[in-house]
């Protein structure tokens, strides 16, 4: 008779007990609150590891003609849906508003590769603003011509952009070799302008201005050169610009995706922050390891590197405390190989201390994940937020394994780290 973990051996009056009894035992009930929680799993999920290696890339603008820089060579920027809702856009309205802003002609910035992201709350209040627009000198045989910046219509930007290997951002849109310039306002179509909107009556509007904006909450922190179409006295269509970074052509990329994982100490919450974590694994073996946040109570390691210790606490960048992300380089074999044939097997480990073992986190196919992987830049859930609530579809996505991607329908108030405001 089997008791607890004690199994008799032959006749004998010696017993042995199964060490990892406590962890299986953990799993089960780690299983079974899983499926309560998302409903039956699909057979042979992979839990998004299958999809490291490369994804469908929606272009943007362009691609890479006659030696032409392409999207995929330059840097996806950070994702800032989380930064939509709150005080952190509505700073910048107010500033807008209270006149804040400057000219072009007062930043130091080249309108040249550069990046829009679409930040603005009241989205309803811009409807009106049919289609955003850009200045590119180079277009038209170098004459210059105002073209539709992809996606920016009716005052938002609701598309995903996908990117290869395993990048997304929400909202975005690349400006590829625009220039940099907007020309004499007395000569040409620009009226001296870089931007500009286009109202429903086929009228063109060219009042903008910038501003310089920092928000800090917390461990968060956001930078960014805002761009504000005035639309009315009160109303600006925000649009937050970045230079276009390129990559290092000597790191490439061959897989990459940001893991979000439970380390079962308290089953029930899913939140999927106990440790989040960026990795990527380049063409010549060496993996990079950036850590973005921990939200467990139980000491984890990753690749033996102490999470707690690096960051100086625990309960760190989920809404509670706060610290700069660190990063863990892994160096190949020495035959060039990497030290990790997939970024799924990089060990996730927790010590629960006392008597227990410590264990790693899995992934297997079609069982309850404790780690699961998605694209860079995807928002992980503020503290005892289940996933659920900060991504809608992640129920369907645990059921079906189908190809929607369940990122899309993101709960910003959830992944602001904001746990005051809701």
């Amino acid at each position: 008779m089997l008791l607890m973990g004690v199994a008799f051996v032959g006749c004998s009056s010696e017993v042995s007990v199964d060490p990892d009894y406590a962890h299986k035992k953990k799993v089960m009930e780690y299983d079974a609150a899983f499926q309560k929680e998302f409903g039956t799993i699909a057979k042979g999920h992979d839990w998004g590891f299958a999809q490291t290696s490369g994804t469908s890339t929606r272009s943007s603008m362009g691609g890479s003609e006659d030696g032409q820089l392409a999207e995929c060579d330059f840097v996806v920027p950070e994702d800032i849906t989380r930064w939509k809702n709150g005080n952190c856009a509505n700073q910048c309205v107010k500033a807008f508003h209270d006149g804040e802003g400057v000219d072009i002609d007062e930043i130091d910035f080249t309108f040249d590769y550069y990046w829009l992201q679409h930040f603005n709350t009241a989205e309803g209040l811009h409807n009106i603003m049919k289609q955003v627009q850009a200045y590119d000198a180079n277009a038209n045989n170098g004459e210059g011509a105002w073209i539709d910046v992809v996606n920016f219509e009716a005052g938002k930007n609701e598309k995903t952009t996908y990117f290869k290997v395993n990048s997304s951002s929400h909202g975005t849109t690349l400006m590829l070799d625009m220039g940099g310039n907007a020309g004499d306002p007395a000569e040409g179509p620009s009226h001296g302008k870089l931007f500009r909107w286009e109202d429903y009556n086929g009228g063109y509007h060219y009042d903008y201005k910038f501003l310089d904006y920092s928000y800090r909450h917390g461990g968060q922190k956001f930078d960014a050169l805002v761009l504000g179409l005035k639309n009315d006295a009160t109303h600006w269509w925000l649009i937050v610009v970045k230079p276009a970074v390129p990559k290092d052509p000597t790191k490439v990329v061959v897989e990459e995706g940001r893991i979000m994982c439970e380390d079962m100490g308290e089953i029930g919450d899913f939140d999927f922050n106990d440790v989040v974590f960026d990795a990527k694994r380049y063409w010549d073996g060496s993996i990079n390891v950036k850590v973005l946040a921990a939200g467990g109570t139980l000491p984890i390691e990753i690749d033996g590197v102490d999470v707690y210790k690096r960051f100086g606490t625990n309960m760190v960048n989920t809404g509670v405390n706060s610290a700069e992300p660190f990063e863990i380089d892994i160096d190949a074999n020495a035959d060039g190989t990497p030290k990790y044939a997939s970024i799924k097997d990089i060990p996730v480990v927790v010590n629960p201390g006392g008597e227990a073992a410590p264990y790693e986190l899995k992934a297997e196919l079609g069982k309850a994940p404790q780690k699961i992987c998605s694209y860079i830049n995807t928002s992980w859930s503020e503290e005892y937020v289940s996933i659920k609530s900060a991504y809608t579809l992640f129920e369907e996505w645990v059921r079906a394994n189908n190809p929607k991607k369940w990122i899309e329908v993101e709960v910003a108030k959830f992944t602001d780290l904001d746990l005051l405001t809701k």
